[in-house]
């Protein structure tokens, strides 16, 4: 197999127009840099627990106060928003939830069960050596990090405007539900709507950074360059959508 030093393709994201082969490159990329935060995080050992969940069994709920991150060693957990549906399930070691709170410092805003028939087996950090991790670790840990929690919340939006389940392997009424003026792509402002009927206390800056981790084919940097409309901003149409949330991408579940 042919390999491509760091340098050189960051060079490469940074001066090539959009393809679907640089989409592919950037969220792969993203991919490789998340599983490998994860690996890291589940490595802490001397900061984690091990705690076992019965079928049927919180391990938190909409409206706590956040001090607890998991990582999934054994069984499979759903992370819900009550009376919507499922936002995502974890079921490889190492998958994470119970981020958001732990990263952002508000409220839980889903609910997380255990779903497997023999119980679930996790592995838990409390959130001051959590912080204390992302103090001490590589900024691309830390940014992934955050840019997981980031693209969940917009997961967590759709299922909280659609009712339903979210589903990796149909996404058109996904994006529909951000794409509500139906033209095809979607926008910060569009974001904006959709994000604060979730959570009215997620900041514009939240927002931004989500919406630069959803631009996989580089609006933002080809719209800043030609001095347009939009401050730069970038958007996201539907393929770039699909390859981020579609069940072969990253989000799939692992997310």
């Amino acid at each position: 197999a042919i390999q491509i030093s760091r340098e050189y393709f960051e060079k490469y994201q940074s001066k090539s127009t959009s393809t679907p082969i640089l989409s592919n490159l950037r969220e792969k990329d993203k991919t490789r840099k998340q599983n490998r935060a994860k690996k890291i995080l589940l490595s802490q050992h001397q900061n984690l627990t091990t705690k076992t969940f019965q079928k049927g069994e919180y391990l938190f709920q909409k409206g706590e106060v956040g001090k607890t991150i998991y990582l999934l060693q054994h069984g499979t957990v759903d992370v819900v928003i009550p009376n919507k549906g499922v936002v995502f399930t974890i079921d490889q070691i190492g998958d994470v939830c119970g981020e958001h709170s732990l990263v952002t410092h508000r409220k839980r805003n889903t609910s997380a069960i255990c779903t497997s028939a023999g119980g679930c087996v996790m592995r838990s950090m409390h959130q001051v050596d959590f912080e204390s991790f992302l103090r001490n670790s590589h900024p691309n840990v830390r940014e992934s990090l955050r840019e997981l929690m980031l693209r969940r919340e917009l997961r967590k939006a759709i299922v909280f405007r659609t009712e339903t389940n979210f589903q990796s392997k149909d996404l058109k009424q996904a994006f529909d539900a951000v794409d509500q003026q139906g033209v095809g792509r979607i926008g910060l402002s569009q974001l904006k709507i959709l994000l604060q009927k979730l959570d009215p206390d997620m900041s514009v800056d939240e927002m931004k950074d989500l919406m630069d981790s959803l631009d996989l084919e580089g609006w933002k940097q080809k719209k800043g360059a030609a001095g347009k409309g939009g401050g730069g901003e970038g958007f996201v149409t539907f393929d770039a959508f699909c390859r981020v949330f579609g069940s072969s991408g990253s989000n799939a579940a692992s997310m």
